[in-house]
């Protein structure tokens, strides 16, 4: 089984323990922002661009936007599931959301959402697209892991 693992940016190192959890599993995960090496040139060529101020977008930054969008739809449309990471106490990513959308309606694969940090925005529970565009939500890594392993078994 191979799930894209989506979640901000800003919880890349922090989700590492979570992704390793997952893939003690069996299951392959494709973070999109280390899977493979052109995945981690992107991300690199990305953080230099915002080191160097570069926050005007240009001819460059929209061509290496092309490259980042292209490589996650590849990601996610040859994924089994989508597993997505919102949490409460981090800015709502744009990324996350479209990924979560992208797999639902376009490649119809299971959506499983992770919810942190809830009571930091507990709107985030009730929130019309999550809630529409996923199969699952979940509050507690314990419990997505368990649905996870399910899954993973019934592929065996």
């Amino acid at each position: 089984m191979r799930i894209y693992f989506a979640h901000p940016y800003e919880l890349r190192d922090e989700l590492k323990p979570l992704i390793e959890k997952i893939g003690a599993l069996g299951i392959t995960v494709v973070d999109p922002f280390y899977f493979t090496a052109y995945s981690r040139e992107l991300t690199e060529r990305t953080e230099r661009m915002l080191k160097e101020g570069k926050k005007t977008p240009d001819e460059e930054w929209d061509r290496l936007a092309a490259k980042v969008i292209a490589k996650d739809r590849r990601f996610i449309a040859s994924s089994d599931a989508l597993v997505a990471v919102f949490d409460g106490k981090v800015k709502l990513s744009v990324g996350t959301p479209m990924e979560v959308i992208l797999a639902h309606d376009k490649y119809e694969i299971p959506v499983l959402v992770l919810l942190r940090n809830v009571n930091a925005m507990p709107r985030l529970r009730y929130h019309y697209w999550i809630r529409r565009h996923s199969d699952r939500i979940f509050e507690s890594e314990d419990e997505l892991l368990a649905e996870l392993e399910r899954m993973a078994g019934e592929e065996r």
